[in-house]
């Protein structure tokens, strides 16, 4: 009977990039709720979310792969040859969790890399839980308040989600870092996955989405036809996509509002795709729309010729870093 050290080397390799290359399942939200997350604060935030709403394990989970560097000597030096010449070609893949509409709780699904350049990130994105009752009798300046926008700025759950974005460019897929860390991680397409949950029971009907936001922004109870409360119903996977979509728009829009925080998303990715349930909703090819910037006036009423001369710069130096990156670039002056 054969025995795993009677194979070939070649099976040997095909099997270990078998494990590597496998994915775990996603978290179960309230196991997860059982487990300690922190902020980390290891990477220079920009904007006023400073990553509080962004919940990060303590401790990678544990992946499949991470076994077969204790079975034996044999096994172990045979494994990280191939751990180290597979794991830097594969796609990243994360699950994020929008839990409870206060923060966004991300768990790693793939192997451990240090890669600073990946082909493809998928990071998918479930809503789960209820918000707290409490939120909703609490003054709208409260920083639980996430729905809520005052003078012009982005709602707290922007911030969010762009906390969440920003550190992965910054440090990749490593947790907490015991210094300030700038790894200058390059994507060239990041796929943002919406799913539906596999209990739909809590999700509002379609053509309600005003009525359950003013639900969140106004503290006024809303309800369904069917008498239901819509501050106790989940964010369904459609709203929470265009959301998104919305809001990259703005960001990537690069008016003087958003210039100073919009810039990494252009100097560090390729396309971001937007899907729900696997189908493509929306396409931001990054190297297209770099091309076309500025659009119209984003100048703002003051300093208006500093700004101009600080983006002229900062274009300048993001289509050289796209380049040396292998991101797409279209020369504008064709």
């Amino acid at each position: 009977m054969a025995t795993f050290d009677s194979l070939p080397i070649e099976i040997h390799d095909k099997i270990f990039e078998e494990i590597i290359s496998s994915t775990l399942p996603s978290q179960d939200y309230e196991q997860d709720m059982e487990e300690e997350r922190v902020q980390l604060k290891d990477v220079p935030y920009v904007g006023y979310g400073e990553g509080r709403c962004v919940k990060w394990q303590k401790t990678q989970t544990p992946h499949p792969a991470d076994a077969l560097l204790l079975v034996n000597r044999r096994v172990r030096a045979e494994a990280k040859v191939v751990w180290k010449r597979v794991a830097h070609t594969l796609p990243c893949y994360a699950d994020i969790m929008f839990a409870a509409e206060a923060e966004l709780c991300p768990t790693f699904l793939s192997v451990y890399t240090d890669a600073t350049h990946f082909d493809v990130v998928h990071a998918q994105f479930r809503v789960v839980g209820l918000p707290d009752p409490a939120i909703f009798s609490r003054p709208r300046g409260h920083r639980s308040a996430i729905w809520a926008a005052y003078d012009g700025n982005m709602p707290p759950v922007t911030w969010m989600f762009f906390d969440l974005l920003h550190r992965f460019l910054k440090a990749g897929p490593w947790l907490a870092q015991t210094e300030t860390v700038d790894r200058h991680i390059t994507i060239q397409r990041l796929e943002i996955h919406v799913l539906s949950p596999a209990d739909p029971s809590l999700l509002p009907p379609e053509g309600v989405f005003q009525s359950w936001h003013r639900a969140r922004t106004r503290r006024s109870t809303q309800r369904t036809e069917r008498g239901e409360d819509l501050r106790q119903m989940q964010m369904r996977p459609e709203w929470l996509c265009d959301w998104i979509v919305a809001n990259i728009r703005r960001l990537t829009g690069m008016d003087y509002t958003t210039m100073e925080y919009g810039g990494i998303f252009y100097e560090r990715i390729g396309e971001i795709a937007v899907l729900v349930d696997g189908e493509e909703r929306t396409v931001f090819k990054l190297g297209e729309m770099l091309s076309e910037l500025p659009k119209g006036d984003p100048w703002g009423f003051s300093i208006r010729e500093m700004r101009k001369e600080w983006f002229g710069k900062w274009k300048k130096s993001t289509l050289k870093e796209r380049m040396e990156a292998g991101l797409p670039v279209i020369d504008s002056s064709e």
